[in-house]
């Protein structure tokens, strides 16, 4: 047999030529140490990167807020696709748009007067605000409004 190589000829079962090796499976290289602790820090930092997207997607959104509110004296209702609100505070009866973040939301009314409640989430069913009337601080409970087709579906699971 000739080494198409490097044109050395040469006898033997396995086929591989006995001057540069021409035909011997080659070896696979194993990875360096270093680049089997980049590969576990990155699927680490894969995995907190993926937690914490979750978590600030959830802790963040609006979504949770959506529907009708009320206690003896406010009622708000959020639509958190359209960011509109309707508030009635006694007689005083206000709509336009809101945002909100983890502990406070603004409301802005079609006239441009702002509005800012702090809140703290109690329960899914449940939230405290808090604003300024005046001069002194409002603290009120609002329950989220359950339809009663809501209700009736609850009761049945």
């Amino acid at each position: 047999m000739i080494c198409q190589r490097c044109g050395t000829e040469y006898e033997n079962e396995e086929q591989i030529c006995p001057r540069c090796d021409y035909g011997r499976p080659k070896a696979k290289k194993q990875l360096p140490q270093w680049a089997w602790w980049v590969m576990i820090v990155g699927a680490i930092l894969a995995v907190f990167a993926s937690v914490l997207i979750w978590y600030l997607n959830f802790y963040f959104s609006d979504d949770w807020m959506d529907g009708a509110w009320e206690s003896k004296s406010l009622a708000i209702s959020f639509d958190a696709e359209e960011d509109t609100f309707i508030l009635a505070n006694g007689e005083t009866v206000v709509f336009g748009t809101f945002t909100a973040n983890k502990d406070s939301f603004g409301l802005t009314t079609e006239d441009g007067t702002q509005y800012v409640y702090r809140y703290e989430r109690v329960n899914a069913n449940k939230m405290k605000l808090m604003f300024s009337q005046g001069n002194e601080t409002v603290k009120v409970t609002v329950n989220r409004v359950i339809a009663e087709e809501e209700e009736e579906s609850e009761e049945e699971e």
